[in-house]
């Protein structure tokens, strides 16, 4: 066999073991690999022995150490005191000076710190572990095997040894085995790894490139295989491949090179696959321009391709590594590779080439697959304690969406189980005995936070156990149930609105009531449709306005006799239903209606009043009845040019005076400043506030947040963004004079289209404000913005891809301080973040993207009347509904109105 110096390579030596103490002589069998990768000390020993008999530890697992003659004499003996006990190696082959060995024993016990001592003429050197760092992929056990020094126990019978001058030969029996052999049987090794019979029963993909068996470089044996690419596109990966039962660990030697200034590669690709499904594990050599890559999920592709990029690897030099896919695919991917297909791949890309030679796979180390049943290789068993264990746990099985508090099912697959058996199932620190049928093990948890849990299953037959261990993931939301309605509401040509509330007394629930498409939907609380309005059923003309868009639709109970009342806005018309769908009201102008309807207490009559803004230049109060209360019109020459459009109307007790004021935005011409204004509860005029004049095209109309933002002043704050162009956007705090206290400045790349809104949303006890924007320029971010009532900026959340939306503020995550807000945009996703723009949440339902473009805003409210929160969203035709564990119901954020008696902006 060709002797390997450098880099260091592990020489096959037949090592005759006796263990002094007991006087016991066992044949053992070291592995060819290089260990360099798996010291599991903490500190590798570098005293060297004197005179010319020197010899250093080069790595240490829980089952060998590897050695080097660094020495000038040839040894053909080592004493080793492994944990104090005394044993004696008489090498069967010489270790000559350069040369390295690995030596191989039973498996020590993990958890526990454990020092090796090589002794020969004139001096020693000692290798020790730390006890942290002993796992069972480091090559310990899971358990101490026998109390004092049991790890020398022997191989079972029939295991004797491979001979590994002819690496094609096996007097042993075709058996996948623990411990005593370090491959596989001959169903499922690797093919000719010298290559000596060239390419038989592999596979050649060339890409039109070279692919061929070769004398002129090899690793041991006379011929290798050699790839050869001249393809710049790393897309073209000439290939040789073949189909693995099972790839605990693959040692190869290979030999690359290439002089190209751009990008290239060369190395193992190992996939597997289950159905349609393909994870895949990049192991470089060579690489060059892929640094990005390494060590880590494709860029392209995270959650299926994971990149390691090799170390100690010279340019036309034969190196030798071991890997270990089943571990990387488990650990990276969370799946279990014994129920997936391989493929081993060697293949290089860009311009470069490799010569491959010497492909070892193997299953010896504990806690890995074994072939109980010697079933031509069939991962059935568990190495456990140099014994192939006959049970074996396949996988878990849970639902990762769940929330909060939920009993959820905890279940372990069980393949050929050992009689008599018991499970035990370890999560967040706590045991429980789980439930065994003949096919698998189960416990029902309930979770408490959300987060992740981890989870460790663990079962004991009559002389073999086994352990799984898996991450489960609780959150405070989840999924309940999606309806879809097709053709009824919100099509690519309107925007529909959502509000939830108590509609219809005899139905439990609240009610769901959806606008859009020339239609409004009533839904109850399980989203069962209990009416449809729409001009095709005849339950109203719509007065030859064939859609209902772009206005929020409105619940408040305006004759005060405890039952809620629904208003619905279209382009030209106000109408209210009753609870058993008669019209009472149909207000009729024809001028553009603009702002949102805003229901509120404003005069001393019984009841509530509704309040409208028009482009016809003024603002109008109705009484219950439908008659008009009052008019406010704004004179001058924003009517002759049409923009003074004035958004929805604010409605709160602003000065604490006791009488409620109505703020809201206006907007001018090019030539005529825009401006906040200030109404008292009868109309009358009180403050303005003139902004820098714009386009009024520049941005759609805004309604203002009033809020107590600073609790040392008198009253409560207004809160209004603006968008111009040449300026920049603000957004500007006023106080009950509306005298501007502070503005935060965006960039002039940011619209402010909607209305923000206000909520604690850090739990510092003060009020911030929460807002969306959009960029002017196609393709760039739309943020969502967390402002203090100092003008400070607290969040910039860059991810949400449309800001045809309002924030929604709520406090649903009881192990998060402060309220969470959510957006139905970010990738399609209905998702949830925390005050530091944390992504507590995010559902991605079936593959569709939720609303963006149809639905202005979801909802939250108690829908079932259960106690807890429930938030809904949409998208096209379809309903969603979140569960939560919140009961935070009663709770009257900014977010959902201005104050306890409906008065002020009701968003959706």
């Amino acid at each position: 066999m060709r002797k390997a110096i450098t880099p260091i390579i592990a020489t096959v030596l037949l090592i005759l073991m006796t263990v002094v103490s007991v006087a016991a002589s066992f044949f053992w069998v070291t592995s060819v690999s290089s260990t360099l990768e798996e010291n599991a000390g903490s500190q590798i020993g570098s005293n060297t022995l004197s005179a010319c008999s020197r010899i250093n530890f080069i790595s240490m697992r829980g089952d060998e150490v590897v050695v080097q003659n660094t020495g000038c004499d040839t040894l053909t003996n080592i004493t080793l005191l492994i944990d104090g006990v005394l044993t004696n190696y008489d090498l069967s082959a010489p270790l000559a000076p350069g040369d390295s060995a690995v030596i191989s024993y039973g498996a020590l016990s993990s958890g526990v710190r454990h020092c090796v001592s090589l002794f020969t003429l004139g001096g020693s050197n000692e290798i020790c572990s730390s006890a942290e760092e002993n796992t069972i992929e480091g090559g310990f056990i899971g358990e101490p095997v026998g109390n004092g020094n049991a790890w020398y126990e022997t191989c079972g019978a029939g295991n004797t040894v491979v001979n590994w001058d002819n690496k094609l030969t096996f007097s042993q029996l075709d058996h996948l085995t623990c411990g005593c052999n370090s491959t596989l049987g001959t169903s499922n090794f690797v093919l000719n790894p010298g290559f000596e019979d060239d390419l038989t029963s592999w596979t050649v993909s060339d890409g039109g490139q070279t692919v061929i068996s070769s004398t002129d470089s090899v690793h041991s044996g006379s011929k290798s295989v050699f790839i050869q690419s001249a393809n710049p596109d790393l897309g073209v990966q000439p290939q040789v491949n073949q189909d693995l039962n099972n790839i605990s660990y693959i040692n190869f030697s290979i030999n690359g090179s290439s002089a190209a200034s751009g990008m290239y590669f060369a190395g193992i690709l190992i996939s597997y696959t289950f159905g349609s499904t393909q994870k895949s594990i990049y192991y470089l050599a060579y690489e060059k321009g892929l640094e990005s890559f390494c060590n880590g999920p494709h860029p392209s592709d995270p959650t299926n391709t994971y990149i390691y990029c090799l170390s100690g690897f010279d340019n036309d030099v034969w190196g030798t590594t071991t890997v270990y896919p089943d571990k990387n695919a488990a650990d990276n991917f969370g799946i279990d590779p014994a129920a997936y297909t391989k493929k081993l791949n060697l293949l290089v890309g860009g311009i470069t080439q490799a010569y491959f030679d010497d492909i070892f796979i193997g299953s010896n180390s504990e806690g890995q697959y074994c072939d109980k049943d010697n079933s031509a290789g069939v991962a059935d068993g568990i190495c456990h304690n140099n014994n192939c264990a006959d049970m074996y746990l396949r996988t878990f099985t849970n639902s990762n969406e769940f929330y909060n508090n939920e009993n959820v099912p905890v279940r372990i697959e069980l393949t050929n189980f050992a009689a008599s058996p018991s499970c035990n199932l370890n999560i967040n620190g706590a045991n429980y005995a789980m439930i065994l049928t003949s096919t698998e093990a189960y416990r029902t948890l309930t979770f408490l936070p959300s987060g992740s849990h981890l989870a460790n299953v663990t079962c004991q037959g009559s002389n073999s156990w086994m352990s799984r261990t898996m991450n489960i993931s609780s959150s405070a939301v989840k999924l309940n149930w999606t309806n879809t309605y097709p053709g009824t509401f919100a099509d690519g040509n309107t925007n529909g609105y959502m509000t939830v509330g108590e509609f219809i007394p005899s139905n439990p629930g609240k009610e769901i009531i959806i606008s859009g498409n020339e239609s409004v939907m009533i839904l109850s609380s399980n989203g069962t449709v209990l009416k449809t309005l729409s001009a095709a059923l005849g339950d109203i003309d719509w007065d030859g306005y064939q859609f209902i868009d772009f206005r929020p639709l409105r619940l408040a109970d305006v004759f005060g006799d405890g039952d809620n009342e629904l208003f619905i806005q279209t382009s030209n018309h106000i109408y209210g239903f009753y609870n058993n769908y008669t019209l009472f009201m149909n207000i009729s102008d024809n001028s553009f209606v603009t702002g949102a309807l805003s229901i509120s207490n404003i005069s001393e009559s019984p009841g509530l009043e509704i309040i409208n803004t028009k482009s016809s230049n003024d603002v109008t109060a109705y009484a219950s009845n439908g008659s008009i209360l009052w008019h406010y019109n704004q004179a001058g020459s924003y009517g002759s040019y049409g923009y003074g459009q004035f958004a929805g109307s604010a409605i709160d007790d602003v000065n604490n005076d006791n009488s409620p004021e109505l703020v809201f935005g206006e907007y001018g011409s090019i030539t005529t400043p825009r401006g906040v204004r200030m109404l008292s509860s009868n109309g009358s005029f009180m403050f303005n506030y003139s902004l820098p004049a714009a386009d009024p095209s520049e941005s759609e109309p805004v309604t203002p947040v009033i809020a107590d933002f600073d609790a040392s002043s008198p009253g409560k704050e207004i809160a209004y963004p603006i968008f111009n162009s040449t300026l920049g956007s603000q957004l500007y705090i006023f106080d009950s004079n509306l005298s501007p206290l502070c503005a935060y400045n965006f960039s002039t790349a940011y619209i402010l289209p909607y209305s923000p809104v206000a909520g604690d949303v850090n739990g510092d006890g003060k009020l911030e404000i929460v807002m969306f924007t959009e960029n002017l320029d196609p393709g760039y971010d739309h943020r969502l913005w967390v402002i203090n009532s100092s003008c400070s900026l607290i969040l910039s959340f860059n991810g949400i891809t449309s800001w045809d939306n309002r924030p929604i503020l709520s406090e649903i995550d009881s192990t998060n301080p402060g309220l969470e807000f959510f957006t139905n945009m970010r990738s399609g996703c209905l998702t949830m973040l925390n005050q530091d723009g944390d992504i507590l949440y995010s559902e991605k339902v079936n593959g569709q993207t939720l609303p963006y473009i149809y639905f202005q805003s979801s909802a939250t409210s108690d829908v079932d009347n259960d106690g807890y929160v429930e938030i809904l969203s949409a998208n096209g035709n379809s309903l969603f509904l979140f569960r939560t564990l919140s009961t935070a119901t009663d709770k009257t954020w900014p977010t959902f109105h201005q104050n306890n008696n409906n008065t002020g902006y009701l968003p959706d």
